[in-house]
């Protein structure tokens, strides 16, 4: 008999069925040993599920099996969650954590690439 999805069957004890450990899921009730690992840019932090949530923008995973997602320091942005943080370009910063852009420059100030974070007059 096959497990509910967040459940696999064990080796050791075939007839039943364990739950998948956080960072894991199993999508389909299915006579699997093991959970398969949540992907690049997707988590679980909890056990038991059917899927793996998708790192929101601003945010990022780049291992997999993981059960959170790393937050984009200042001066760095991710639009999908899928890929690393990159730097604000010349021209644009972000003061903040977290965000999924960066800013342009206010008129008559600039940001050089390898410049701090902010904008300069």
């Amino acid at each position: 008999m096959p497990c509910p999805p967040g459940r696999f069957k064990s080796e050791p004890s075939p007839y039943e069925c364990l739950t998948c450990t956080p960072g894991t899921y199993t999508s389909e009730a299915v006579s699997k040993l093991i959970c398969a690992s949540c992907e690049v840019g997707r988590f679980q932090a909890n056990i038991g599920q059917p899927l793996c949530n998708k790192c929101e923008p601003g945010r990022y995973q780049n291992d997999s099996r993981q059960t959170h997602c790393l937050v984009c320091d200042s001066g760095r942005f991710s639009k999908s969650g899928f890929s690393a943080c990159q730097d604000c370009g010349a021209g644009f910063s972000q003061p903040l954590r977290g965000q999924s852009e960066c800013d342009p420059c206010a008129y008559g100030r600039f940001k050089e690439k390898s410049s701090p974070n902010d904008c300069q007059p």
